[in-house]
């Protein structure tokens, strides 16, 4: 597995403590916002310094680049033990196809959604 290295839980101004506040990041905005002026005690906010290393950036969490098809031709220049996400839009006949030279060629298929 591909690990960028740690970072902290980015977490909303509030989150816990109020109601109407989500899980997910936003940045805070306000006047009196502790957190806008980067208090240690009011959780830590992304920036540039947390970002991962290049090697690994753009990679799927299983280690290895992950390639989108769209057809079959895409499905070609592929090796072995590549990442291979189907376009959303495939259908379910081309989508089997699909996976059927996939399993051949001995490519993962993320994301499936069709038993063989």
């Amino acid at each position: 597995m591909a690990s960028s290295g740690k970072h902290p839980k980015f977490q909303s101004q509030n989150y816990g403590s109020v109601k109407r506040v989500g899980l997910p990041w936003r940045k805070a905005h306000g006047i009196d916002s502790k957190q806008r002026v980067m208090k240690i005690a009011y959780g830590a906010t992304p920036r540039i310094g947390f970002k991962g290393k290049k090697e690994n950036q753009h990679l799927h969490p299983r280690g290895s680049k992950e390639f989108y098809v769209r057809g079959a031709k895409d499905l070609e220049a592929l090796q072995k033990g590549s990442l291979v996400r189907l376009n959303a839009g495939i259908g379910l006949k081309l989508r089997k196809q699909l996976m059927q030279k996939a399993k051949e060629k001995g490519l993962r298929i993320l994301n499936s959604r069709v038993e063989n």
